[in-house]
């Protein structure tokens, strides 16, 4: 089906949602052309939310680089990245697509790009003006940023938890949604190994100075053990949130309205 211009922008309530002004009156109405493009393309609301990952972390690695050109060519990538950002719910809303999946992918992918941008912003600067302090600064703004968004995440799950936890007891069923109990891979007693060994690693290096060697299986196990991690709740999320979503806060109705 061929959507109009004016079909996407109803499909939008601005009203319900209270955005900054560059957002309501810059990346958001420049989304709605891009909806436009991305439904003539017939690209579906989770391959732009990939898109818009492709362009951020493109947009990350040109920050990095310390070029000056390269930095202005990474700020046109991020403002795409945003505008995608946007456009991948107005996909969702025109074409009544709407999932928890799809918003837990958005979100994931918004918080690791605006998570990294700091850190990429700082490590350019760091390149051409080797400004210690200020790629210092980079860096717990980083982990400030990821560390926030773990807190909300976290208290997001423990609320959901605990309602999980007394409808099983009323109901009397027992069924685990915690992707670390529910999965076939023995996360608990990798994760076990993997504690063990980095004890192990810094004790050593409490004597040795962290060798190179030691350094490198340390970063290596870590990096290994989060894409575990990773991998294993994304299969998850997928399994248990691909359920048909309606925004509340656009106020849909149920039904199409064209």
């Amino acid at each position: 089906m061929n959507y109009s211009i004016m079909q996407i922008k109803k499909s939008f309530n601005s009203k319900a949602v209270k955005d900054s002004f560059v957002v309501c009156h810059i990346l958001r109405p420049i989304s709605i052309y891009m909806t436009y493009l991305m439904l003539r393309a017939n690209i579906t609301t989770n391959q732009v939310t990939l898109l818009g990952l492709c362009i951020g972390l493109t947009g990350i690695g040109l920050f990095m680089t310390g070029s000056e050109v390269f930095f202005r060519m990474a700020v046109l990538c991020y403002l795409f990245y945003k505008v995608c950002d946007y456009t991948d719910g107005n996909v969702a809303r025109v074409t009544d697509s709407a999932t928890y999946y799809g918003k837990f992918l958005d979100g994931a992918v918004d918080g690791g790009i605006e998570g990294v941008l700091p850190f990429a912003i700082g490590w350019g600067y760091f390149i051409i003006h080797e400004n210690s302090l200020l790629l210092f600064a980079s860096v717990i703004t980083s982990l400030f940023v990821f560390f926030s968004l773990f807190l909300i995440n976290r208290l997001s799950f423990i609320n959901r938890w605990i309602k999980i936890d007394e409808k099983q007891t009323i109901s009397g069923q027992m069924k685990h949604l915690n992707p670390l109990k529910s999965s076939k891979i023995p996360v608990r007693k990798i994760g076990n190994l993997v504690t063990d060994v980095k004890i192990l690693i810094l004790f050593i290096a409490l004597f040795t100075s962290m060798p190179g060697l030691l350094l490198s299986i340390l970063l290596i196990m870590l990096i290994g053990f989060a894409i575990i991690l990773i991998m294993i709740t994304l299969q998850s999320a997928y399994k248990q949130t691909s359920i048909h979503r309606i925004s509340r806060s656009d106020m849909r109705l149920k039904k199409k309205v064209f």
